[in-house]
């Protein structure tokens, strides 16, 4: 168990000219908003299983809008809320030679009770299943399908709040979104390693790629190389941050 310590996370990209971050909203530094957790695991015919309960904080916040109309142009200000929640879950896997089948599913029960807090999450489902395929000990290949439901939600609904709270052209998730993921991961003798990674949501058609490259090039030098690459419609969740796509580069040095 502890205390909240919500993830740090760089809201910045969500800013631009008439758009601010403001400081994070968190519950109570108490140990009835702390985390708890239990986990039971078995194996019955060959497939790994486990169930779990949770109640902590939740490290995806909500964002409420501020708006501040005596400005011209009136200014927004996102003000990301961390709430708690409970889930219940579980997760099964299943080895057959080099092919391995795996799943996980879980309910989260959030703050927003009744559906009509827009700054907090909706009570939701999430489930994913999918293969990995290990070919060879130096090549990994796994695809996976996901999907999310949110509870007690209605995208007409939580835009018309969003927008008698002032917000002009609220951006809200649809209720259900399917998914797929693919991995690709590749080493060589631990010097080189490249991965790619592919995500493409249903039905927003919205999409995220990354690529990256390491090469260890002597004990302590790291070399790193990648790109990020998101795409879709200009309201979708990876459409959004589209124009934060980037090619990158570093030089990571140990002493």
């Amino acid at each position: 168990m502890g205390l909240p310590r919500p993830d740090v996370i760089d809201f910045s990209l969500m800013a631009d000219r008439n758009v601010g971050v403001g400081d994070p909203e968190l519950p109570d530094r108490t140990l009835a908003n702390g985390d708890f957790g239990l986990r039971i695991t078995t194996r019955v015919a060959g497939f790994d299983l486990s169930a779990m309960a949770f109640h902590g904080l939740d490290k995806r916040p909500g964002v409420r809008m501020d708006v501040d109309t005596t400005a011209m142009p009136p200014t927004l200000t996102l003000v990301p809320s961390y709430g708690t929640l409970q889930a219940v879950g579980g997760d099964f896997a299943r080895g057959f030679g080099p092919v391995l089948l795996k799943g996980e599913a879980a309910t989260y029960r959030t703050e927003d009770h009744d559906g009509d807090d827009p700054a907090i999450r909706n009570p939701e489902f999430y489930a994913v299943a999918g293969l990995t395929y290990v070919p060879h000990t130096n090549l990994n290949l796994t695809v996976q399908g996901t999907v999310s439901h949110l509870f007690k939600y209605d995208p007409e609904v939580e835009t018309a709040i969003r927008q008698a709270m002032g917000e002009p052209d609220p951006d809200v998730d649809p209720t259900t979104v399917w998914g797929l993921v693919e991995r690709a991961a590749w080493t060589w003798e631990d010097l080189l390693t490249l991965s790619v990674v592919g995500v493409q949501g249903i039905p927003e058609g919205d999409h995220f790629e990354m690529a990256l490259l390491s090469w260890r090039a002597a004990d302590g030098l790291t070399v790193l190389a990648g790109a990020v690459v998101f795409g879709g419609p200009e309201e979708s969740r990876f459409g959004r941050v589209r124009d934060a796509s980037r090619v990158f580069a570093e030089v990571k040095a140990s002493f």
